[in-house]
């Protein structure tokens, strides 16, 4: 693996607050005068904040934008009562609140911040990017939350660190519009979101787009002899399968690990899926642990990637919510995610 990529995983099989670990140990180690810029959907580990704060005490300049109305409403309040609270010019905190959109669509959804951002400028820029909110375990955030997201010290998740500057600047440019609401509000007729950012090591886009999802690109280069392995924390909402669909009938060699969980999975279409003869791994885990990866392993004879981020295979993620999308080469970080795969499809 290149000597500046790095990829971590959570799980039940790995210590606990892995991830969370990465972050804190990131945020302490940052000196006065550096900056921490995040982007977060879900932000209530008490340690996390504490150390925030205690980062913004000593000089750091901090920079947070929440997601104004997750699906839990009041699952980030500790995080914002706290973060309010302080009177300081080093800290820059957003709710980034945007508009329902029943008056366009007839429903009545919000667009959500679903990102997942973690930027630090110590030692040296870098940006952490996958599918992990710092949230506390269930110790801290009680039955409650627990049982509406899970328990995310021990659940499966990912975070891969990007030291490159082009994908930094490009993920820094993003961050900064999701500062202004009119930005927000045009996002996926914008620049930014409809090209794909592509530097020596990774390919960058962004949701909300006008053009197609970057994962149906993908599936369109499908050739004999493909194969496609997608770790799914959401399978739901109707046309989120037409990719599978489209990689079934050129005989791609599909495998799906899916999340068990009733509220994010569609039993239809997975009923659909193994009578197309798609191989389905729900593995059991711990009570509170959830496979929450979001990842895309595709392999054929003249491509071999993943395809990894905040997104969702649910209608919200496709056509609503802010994410990121990231997707590299690099065979050290392919090994990585076929390794973790391989494990997770053994514990099936």
């Amino acid at each position: 693996m290149d000597e500046d990529t790095y990829v971590f995983f959570g799980g039940p099989d790995l210590e606990k607050n892995a991830l969370r670990n990465i972050l804190l140990n990131a945020i302490n180690a940052t000196p006065a005068g550096d900056e921490i810029k995040w982007v977060c959907y879900y932000l209530n580990d008490p340690d996390i904040v504490d150390a925030i704060v205690n980062a913004v005490n000593r000089g750091v300049n901090v920079s947070i934008i929440l997601d104004a109305h997750p699906r839990i409403p009041d699952i980030n309040q500790y995080a914002i009562d706290t973060l309010c609270s302080l009177n300081s010019d080093l800290l820059t905190f957003l709710l980034a609140s945007n508009q329902r959109l029943w008056k366009y669509l007839g429903v009545d959804w919000h667009p959500h911040l679903h990102s997942k951002f973690y930027y630090f400028s110590h030692p040296q820029p870098h940006v952490y990017i996958g599918s992990y909110n710092p949230t506390a375990d269930k110790y801290h955030t009680g039955a409650k939350f627990t049982g509406e997201i899970g328990d995310h010290s021990i659940s499966h998740n990912v975070l891969v660190k990007i030291t490159e500057t082009g994908s930094i600047r490009t993920l820094l440019e993003y961050y900064n519009s999701l500062t202004h609401a009119t930005s927000r509000r045009y996002a996926r007729f914008s620049c930014l979101h409809n090209k794909t950012h592509r530097s020596d090591q990774w390919s960058i886009s962004f949701l909300p787009r006008f053009r197609s999802h970057p994962a149906d690109a993908l599936f369109k280069t499908i050739s004999p002899g493909t194969r496609i392995k997608c770790a799914i924390s959401h399978l739901k909402g109707p046309g989120t399968l037409k990719a599978f669909k489209r990689a079934i009938k050129h005989n791609a060699d599909i495998e799906l690990l899916i999340e068990t969980s009733q509220r994010r999975t569609d039993n239809n279409r997975l009923t659909s899926l193994r009578n197309a003869n798609v191989n389905v791994y729900q593995p059991r885990f711990p009570q509170y642990c959830l496979m929450h990866n979001k990842f895309i392993i595709y392999q054929s004879p003249d491509l071999q990637c993943v395809m990894l981020g905040s997104f969702n295979w649910s209608t919200r993620s496709r056509l609503l919510n802010y994410e990121i999308i990231a997707t590299t080469s690099n065979p050290g970080i392919f090994n990585a995610f076929e390794a973790r795969w391989n494990q997770l499809v053994a514990s099936a």
